[in-house]
């Protein structure tokens, strides 16, 4: 979302000195370990949103109480658990000056014998709206979903894994989560940028998230979006690279499969399922430069 850089700092410019506090949606597999991640951030007065170090944050899972863990220097609680299947919700809680924060997230189920998707959200999905998703306050209602992708992720989604992955500040999860429940999106984990500072270096936060993502879930093969700071992200750690590219205005490397739209990565899904659905064919694939089909692209005149 390189256009929107902006219009965040100028939202930052103008917004309150609370502090807050979210929390990403995590993921449950048997014998695998999930990752609890909290961020504390301070607004300063011109906007500089700063994370929080020191602050002593406590994971509970529905009604147990996992643990805790304390804010590093950028102001991010991270622990590790194991998880049961069936679990629903993280809550998360500090004090700050004072002041308790609370946040919730999702606890989702990957099936341990699928490929998992991550997916990007803006103009990838999302038809984005840069000013309401910024400036309204508790809905994006102008943003549109692109063409087709409701409908194709909630199929891939009944086949694949599915992660929603994007450079939007943490701010905005609350915002992001209702668009994608209102229209119909398939509920999968949301992963946001810890503070606005990681949404101005998308190519290197979803770099170091996937890298450790990958460790955890080697199933986590294939990417979905439409800049070169997610093509360059998801081939670097071993995702098939899916761009999405209706304006045939940008340039590639030669990793990425490039599909015009909705339509094509449906199609491209069908006619490779063989392959895509199984992790091991897949991952057989990658490593050795192995052939998928893939659509062959009108001639656009510039």
């Amino acid at each position: 979302m390189r256009q929107a850089i902006i219009p965040l700092l100028l939202v930052g410019l103008s917004g309150c000195q609370s502090p807050r506090l979210d929390v990403s949606d995590t993921y449950a597999m048997p014998g695998r370990v999930s990752v609890l991640e909290a961020h504390v951030e301070q607004r300063a007065v011109l906007g500089d949103d700063r994370g929080v170090p020191g602050a002593r944050v406590v994971f509970r899972v529905d009604d147990r109480t996992i643990g805790e863990a304390v804010t590093d220097g950028e102001g991010l609680a991270r622990l590790t658990c194991a998880l049961q299947e069936g679990e629903g919700h993280i809550h998360a809680e500090t004090t700050v000056a004072g002041k308790s924060l609370r946040a919730e997230g999702g606890v989702y189920a990957w099936p341990k014998d699928r490929t998992i998707i991550v997916c990007d959200i803006d103009e990838t999905v999302s038809d984005t709206h840069i000013r309401e998703l910024l400036t309204g306050r508790d809905e994006d209602t102008r943003s549109q979903p692109l063409r087709g992708s409701v409908e194709t992720l909630k199929t891939l989604a009944s086949r694949y894994g599915l992660l929603y992955l994007t450079a939007r500040p943490g701010s905005l999860m609350a915002k992001t989560r209702t668009w994608l429940e209102r229209h119909g999106f398939p509920s999968a984990p949301l992963i946001t940028t810890p503070s606005i500072g990681g949404s101005l270096a998308p190519r290197r936060f979803k770099d170091r998230k996937l890298m450790e993502l990958r460790r955890n879930w080697p199933n986590l093969l294939i990417g979905i979006g439409n800049a070169n700071s997610d093509s360059e992200a998801y081939a670097k750690n071993g995702l098939l690279a899916l761009i999405i590219d209706d304006e045939d205005d940008n340039r590639f490397r030669s990793h990425a499969v490039v599909l015009r739209d909705w339509r094509m990565v449906r199609a491209f899904f069908d006619a490779n399922e063989a392959v895509l659905a199984e992790p091991t064919k897949l991952a057989d694939v990658l490593a050795s430069e192995g052939m998928l089909l893939r659509p062959v692209i009108r001639y656009q005149k510039d």
